[in-house]
């Protein structure tokens, strides 16, 4: 299962490449782009934008050990964690190894402001926070990247909420959020070109693309037919597997 699960990883990859360079190349066709990276991880995102164009840009990184690894404040990134309507110092949960100290932070990466989530041992910290309204009241944001480790398309819902809504948005999505994406999907597609990309085994990851800032519908249609072949053979590949597996449980 292990050997099914890494093959068939191939094409989710792929799927997850094509969906990135389309976000990329549609708001770097516009120069006043404003984007703002929610949970920024590391700074490979801007480092290929910038590679390719200048934009304006502000980002949002919680973990302070991915802050300080990766000198992101040299990016213009903010050490906060970006809420609703939570107020600071909030609970940060990082995970790690069952043999690790539970007073070291690991340098992971990874962390969520919700408990549990990565079903390991886990270490709170707390971190600072930055309210969604607040990001808007001192920045004329017009692009999105949301990466915020299970919250992302509650985010993506208070963002749409508003009257002035932004020209570009990735987020990430997983299975508890199939609902409300499903209505947030419904309640836009009148404005946007919404592309849905399969990217791990429990996630989707959504591009909306403002249909009055599409200049190259060519390029967006090229990339869904690939999004598409890749998301057929991810399911034919680990499904071909998952047979074989079963008959040699059932033949041993």
């Amino acid at each position: 299962m292990r050997l099914s699960i890494k093959i068939s990883r191939i094409f989710l990859i792929l799927s997850d490449n094509v969906s990135q360079k389309l976000f990329v190349d549609n708001i770097l066709s516009h120069p006043e782009t404003f984007m703002a990276e929610v949970g920024v991880n590391t700074p490979s995102l801007i480092s290929y934008i910038n590679k390719k164009s200048k934009i304006k840009y502000i980002g949002f990184e919680p973990n302070p050990v991915n802050f300080k690894r990766y000198k992101l404040n040299d990016y213009g990134v903010i050490n906060k964690a970006v809420t609703i309507n939570q107020d600071g110092p909030i609970d940060f949960y990082v995970p790690i190894n069952d043999n690790q100290s539970s007073n070291i932070l690991p340098e992971s990466g990874k962390g969520s402001l919700i408990k549990g989530r990565h079903n390991r041992k886990e270490i709170k910290v707390k971190v600072q926070t930055i309210k969604l309204d607040e990001i808007f009241k001192n920045n004329d944001i017009n692009t999105w990247w949301l990466d915020a480790e299970g919250l992302s398309i509650k985010i993506l819902s208070k963002i749409l909420m508003r009257k002035h809504k932004p020209n570009f948005i990735y987020t990430e999505s997983e299975t508890n959020d199939k609902y409300l994406i499903r209505n947030i999907v419904r309640e836009n597609k009148g404005k946007y070109i919404i592309i849905r990309a399969r990217t791990s085994h429990n996630q989707d990851n959504y591009i909306f693309l403002d249909k009055n800032y599409v200049k190259n519908r060519i390029q967006i249609y090229i990339a869904i037919f690939k999004l598409r072949i890749y998301e057929i053979l991810f399911i034919f590949i680990f499904l071909i597997f998952k047979i074989i597996e079963k008959l040699k449980n059932f033949f041993m």
